[in-house]
């Protein structure tokens, strides 16, 4: 019988079961759960039972706010409702907390506490800040965020069950690391098998060829078998330009819109008997093969197409290279980059190296790594990373016609191709 993973509130009851909180994660697969929230539908539980409202808890701005009378009561806390100052009182013998609509100041015994978000009038009821209240009680709170609840675990329920603040916490961050590791791979296998189901079907070229017309940024790989030239896989890009221009290789400062014949090394260019001639002399073959790609010196291109404005991509990234064999070649070297690309414009990158050096290779051998962070932007085919530490890198970027749309899985960002890695 296939299990669901369970709720927060439900491990904490398992927890008790078992007189240990570090059952939780053990028990996750011995037990069905209950039927999950939807996002509109969020579910507050008081010392594991949950909690009814007159009017449904509501998240504003990061905070969840929930009908007064409720929540002071199961609180065990006498309610009173001021109706000419527009306040709610709530009190038993050693604490008193009062909250003005309206107003992002709160009164706990007489010191006043700022509010992220104040009281509130929603559909004829006063509705308040759940956390705030429960831990001003001395009570904990716990978001999870994968069946939309909140669990509010009290002093007098931690004591009952002999159970320490610190126990539950870690519980509860178990709970969490596991159902993330759940997720990401739920998320992985499901774009596994959209990326299958599009790998399965012919491919065509991103934009009709017009070898008459040419125009924007072609790109396509070849293998570089020893690492030597391009780090194991050469991308060789042309940029077709008005007025009979072209730009070979990756821009300098960004896409494709960046490029500058004033500034850039460009060349004018003509088409002739299946061979793109250059003014510095070289010549290349030419040809639209039988799929509709283009194709230059036997390596089928396609193209570069412009960023949707606004791309949100959540990602993580891989991209690896060689040159040489490590081990085997002198003077040899391997490296590994992970990226992740978040959808709030935040980045994380770190990386890898392992280098043969010297005469012995098998002996001689030096690693390296390195970690930054920061903030991107994306414009048309330009990506923009600000790292933590002051630095600009400004460069080429692109979708590979190969990718998911959704979320990009497969990316270029200058001569490097980043992917998702499913295994």
């Amino acid at each position: 019988m296939n299990s669901q993973p369970l709720s927060l509130k439900q491990c904490l009851r398992i927890a008790i079961c078992f007189a240990a909180v570090i059952m939780i994660v053990l028990s996750v697969q011995q037990l069905k759960a209950s039927a999950q929230s939807t996002k509109s539908d969020i579910k507050v539980s008081l010392d594991t039972e949950e909690l009814t409202f007159e009017v449904p808890p509501m998240i504003k701005k990061g905070t969840t706010l929930v009908p007064f009378r409720a929540l002071f009561e199961a609180l065990d806390m006498e309610v009173r409702w001021d109706q000419a100052n527009n306040r709610v009182t709530g009190s038993n013998s050693s604490l008193t907390i009062s909250l003005t609509i309206g107003e992002k100041t709160a009164i706990v015994n007489g010191k006043a506490i700022t509010l992220l978000e104040p009281a509130q009038v929603v559909q004829g009821r006063t509705l308040v800040p759940l956390r705030f209240i429960s831990e001003s009680t001395g009570a904990l709170v716990f978001w999870d965020p994968y069946n939309y609840e909140v669990t509010v675990i009290t002093q007098a329920y931690l004591a009952a069950n002999q159970l320490t603040k610190e126990q539950v916490e870690n519980a509860v961050k178990e709970y969490l690391e596991e159902r993330a590791k759940e997720e990401e791979k739920k998320k992985k296998e499901e774009a596994k098998k959209k990326k299958d189901e599009q790998n399965a079907k012919p491919q065509e070229p991103s934009k009709p060829v017009d070898l008459n017309k040419l125009d924007g940024m072609y790109y396509g790989f070849r293998m570089d078998m020893d690492g030597y030239e391009c780090g194991g896989i050469c991308w060789d890009m042309y940029t077709f330009l008005a007025g009979n221009k072209i730009f070979l290789g990756v821009p300098e400062n960004g896409g494709p819109e960046t490029i500058d014949c004033k500034t850039d090394e460009c060349y004018s260019y003509t088409i002739s008997k299946g061979k793109l001639n250059l003014s510095n002399g070289d010549s290349y073959d030419i040809e639209k093969n039988s799929k509709g790609f283009l194709v230059i010196n036997g390596v089928q291109l396609d193209s570069v197409l412009p960023v949707k404005k606004g791309i949100k991509i959540d990602n993580d990234f891989v991209y690896m290279g060689f040159r040489g064999l490590v081990g085997i070649s002198p003077a040899s070297q391997s490296w590994t980059y992970y990226l992740t690309l978040n959808a709030d414009g935040t980045f994380e990158q770190s990386g890898f190296s392992l280098a043969s050096l010297g005469v012995d290779p098998k002996t001689n051998v030096a690693t390296s790594d390195e970690e930054e962070s920061g903030t991107y932007t994306i414009e048309n085919n330009t990506i923009t990373l600000r790292s933590d530490t002051g630095k600009v890198y400004k460069g080429l970027f692109f979708i590979h016609n190969t990718s998911l749309k959704d979320n990009p899985d497969d990316i270029q960002i200058g001569s490097r191709n980043y992917y998702v890695s499913y295994d």
